[in-house]
């Protein structure tokens, strides 16, 4: 029981889909930061979590910059050694967060991802949506996303709008007669598809990577 987590890296590095994950198998009590935060705040948080009888994990975000403190980061401290409940803490920079907070919590580090990982990341969504992209033309789109702004979250919005795109190509195609060309399934992916041109072969080499 208890115990605290710092989830701590840039925006769009995976902090708030890892939460989320969570809430498939807890329920998550969260202290947004947009909200007006204080220690008393932060206590009743607290108390409806340990009277909802659940299996309960507690949320606050952005820890390193707390709009007005009004004895929040004391208020955090003293819950961080008193509570029962399991919480997780998230902030952009861990050097921002207070030394007391560090003192009390594990901490966990997320990265921006590269291109490899985020290219690898969209040919898995392209495939569970079974979109027709081929290979070369998501890891261009991926490349050019990340000369502007690496991270998921940027990642999984313009994807809608590449994955829009890709499907109606494959309807003009489907209405010309014209032979579609489909995305790869997941065999496929792991075979590799043989003279398809650099791109694809260099999108490839990407997804055969062990990125772990």
């Amino acid at each position: 029981d208890g115990g605290a987590l710092l989830l701590h890296g840039p925006p769009g590095s995976g902090k708030s889909a890892t939460i989320g994950a969570l809430a498939s198998r807890h329920t998550l009590v969260e202290v947004n930061s947009s909200e007006y935060r204080s220690g008393l705040t932060l206590k009743k948080r607290i108390m409806e979590a340990t009277q909802s009888g659940k299996d309960t994990v507690v949320v606050v975000e952005e820890v390193d910059c707390p709009l007005d403190d009004q004895g929040f980061e004391a208020g955090l401290c003293a819950l961080l050694k008193t509570t029962k409940r399991p919480m997780i803490l998230t902030s952009n920079s861990e050097r921002h967060v207070d030394g007391a907070i560090l003192d009390l919590v594990d901490t966990l580090a997320f990265e921006r991802p590269s291109v490899a990982k985020m290219f690898r990341h969209a040919a898995l969504i392209a495939i569970c949506e079974g979109v027709c992209a081929p290979w070369a033309d998501l890891l261009q789109f991926t490349a050019s996303l990340v000369e502007r702004k690496r991270d998921y979250r940027s990642l999984t919005n313009g994807l809608q709008l590449h994955f829009d795109a890709c499907r109606r190509g494959k309807e003009s195609s489907g209405a010309s007669g014209e032979p579609q060309e489909t995305t790869p399934s997941t065999a496929a992916a792991a075979e590799g598809r043989k003279g398809q041109g650099k791109g694809d072969a260099a999108a490839e080499e990407l997804l055969a990577l062990d990125l772990h």
